[in-house]
């Protein structure tokens, strides 16, 4: 039986946060995930991503989303974040997902459905 994952949107990093996103950016970048570090970044790096991402959360042009462990640890298990579009006045009311991510520990277990039918 796995534990229950809790999605939790954000808007200040408390100092728990911190250390916890850092091991999932760490891990992720540790096994090759193209995430736009060359190697896995340290802890000031990973939290100024964090403070970027949520600077943005407060202005209302970045959603973001962590998956966490649901066991009460609050362990980042992976993260969702999207920006505003701002080519464009007529585009500012939509978003492009910017970054996706897994900790690999978490992916264990994880299965992809296989497709069925013909592609159109």
């Amino acid at each position: 039986m796995t534990n229950p994952v809790e999605l939790v949107r954000p808007t200040t990093s408390e100092e728990a946060l911190r250390p916890r996103t850092h091991r999932m950016v760490h891990a992720v970048t540790e096994t090759g995930g193209a995430i736009g570090c060359l190697a896995p970044p340290d802890r000031a790096e990973t939290d100024a991503w964090l403070d970027g991402a949520l600077a943005a959360v407060r202005t209302g042009d970045a959603p973001f989303a962590l998956a966490t462990e649901g066991d009460g640890s609050g362990e980042v298990l992976g993260c969702a974040l999207w920006r505003r579009r701002a080519t464009a006045a007529s585009y500012r009311h939509s978003s492009e997902l910017q970054q996706v991510m897994t900790r690999p520990a978490a992916m264990v277990g994880l299965r992809v459905p296989e497709r069925t039918g013909s592609a159109a």
